[in-house]
């Protein structure tokens, strides 16, 4: 695991699971994500499935307590229920929407 310094004030490239396994727990203060609504908006490839539990796991290990993760969804309601089932099933507290 890479010291704290290593992820600050930088871009990092790469599957987002794997990079985020490399991060400390409790050491981020804010997750902004737009992660693909499984709608295929477009017929686009990449927006075929929603983002898998395990990315949501990580960001819950890697958030800080207190720490806001800002989670973009369709307002379709299917897709939005799936979305907040998937944080809730990761232990994320949904507060605020």
């Amino acid at each position: 695991m890479k010291e704290l310094a290593f992820w600050l004030n930088k871009i990092h490239r790469g599957d987002c699971i794997e990079v985020m396994k490399e991060m400390p727990a409790n050491s981020i203060d804010c997750i902004v994500t737009d992660p693909p609504y499984g709608i295929s908006f477009m017929g686009k490839a990449w927006d075929k499935a929603l983002p898998s539990k395990e990315a949501f796991s990580q960001m819950h290990r890697i958030l800080k307590a207190g720490g806001l993760a800002f989670v973009m969804s369709s307002p379709r309601q299917d897709v939005l229920w799936h979305m907040l089932k998937m944080l809730e099933d990761c232990d994320f507290q949904l507060r605020q929407s």
